[in-house]
């Protein structure tokens, strides 16, 4: 790893236009630890494998979403999350959790392509792709997928919902940095990527909502429900969620709070399973 490289990028991902002393600081001394922790690590095949020292590889996702070259990355390590991603889309256990994974785009794409099994999909990831070619990708690819999927995307920003025999995979691949977010759980969508998540938890549970706005600046889900569902199990997902019901003469109107002062406040797995309880699905 380029420590100086990387602190530069890492500052940058971390504290934005909030760059000062401290977080100077505070980022040197996570990349000294990051260091230690991935030698330790790298220096038995074991461990790498079955155990490694950063939880879920998390710094190693770290490394990719800061935009470090492929050469500044622990090579095994990265090549042993490859493999395990792609159990993961096939419905396979894996030792060590994948949650919140960060890949390479193209990589991501290549795995896909592959449990697609389809022949000319995997001669055009092989070509140079701008933004244009990767959306024709991604949309073919989602449609010839063996496992049933549900997928939705701006002019940058593509999201998708893989049903695989194990558990649904939230997925998000950006087109600009060129990298792939899989399984994404304890993420937090960003106010700029919320709009499109709910669009595609809307389409994959074929619930009908909006997102409104209120004069406080918060954003609310209006998502009409049945007469007979019971809100308050919706608890259970994250006590702190700020709910209000509408009983209208002929439908009930429920709104869930999903941003407040100026922030998301449901992580992207917290949402899904809201959206699959108000669906009358189980939480998968």
């Amino acid at each position: 790893m380029a420590s100086e490289k990387f602190l530069d990028k890492l500052i940058k991902l971390i504290c934005g236009d909030n760059e000062n002393v401290v977080c100077r600081i505070a980022m040197s001394q996570l990349v000294q630890t990051m260091n230690k922790t991935c030698s330790e690590c790298q220096a038995d095949r074991r461990v790498l494998l079955l155990d490694p020292l950063c939880f879920g590889r998390f710094y190693l996702s770290l490394l990719i979403e800061s935009s470090l070259s492929l050469e500044d990355i622990p090579k095994d390590c990265y090549k042993i999350r490859l493999e395990e991603i792609k159990k993961v889309f096939q419905g396979k256990p894996v030792p060590v959790p994948t949650s919140d994974a960060v890949i390479k785009l193209r990589d991501a794409l290549r795995i896909l392509v592959t449990i697609s099994k389809d022949k000319g999909l995997k001669k055009r990831i092989r070509e140079p792709l701008d933004s244009g070619g990767l959306f024709e990708v991604l949309n073919d690819l989602f449609v010839k997928l063996p496992m049933k999927t549900s997928f939705v995307h701006d002019s940058n920003i593509f999201l998708a919902i893989l049903h695989t025999s194990e558990e649904p995979l939230i997925c998000m691949f950006d087109l600009d940095k060129r990298i792939a977010y899989i399984n994404l759980k304890n993420r937090v969508p960003t106010l700029e990527t919320i709009g499109l998540y709910v669009d595609l938890l809307l389409k994959d549970s074929g619930l009908s909502g909006r997102i409104i706005d209120s004069p406080l600046g918060n954003q609310y889900i209006q998502i009409t429900i049945p007469h007979s569902f019971d809100a308050s199990i919706l608890k259970k997902i994250n006590p702190h969620v700020g709910l209000a019901i509408q009983d209208l003469d002929d439908k009930k109107i429920l709104s869930v709070r999903i941003v407040e002062d100026d922030a998301v406040v449901l992580s992207f797995s917290e949402l899904y399973a809201l959206f699959r309880k108000i669906g009358g699905g189980s939480n998968e």
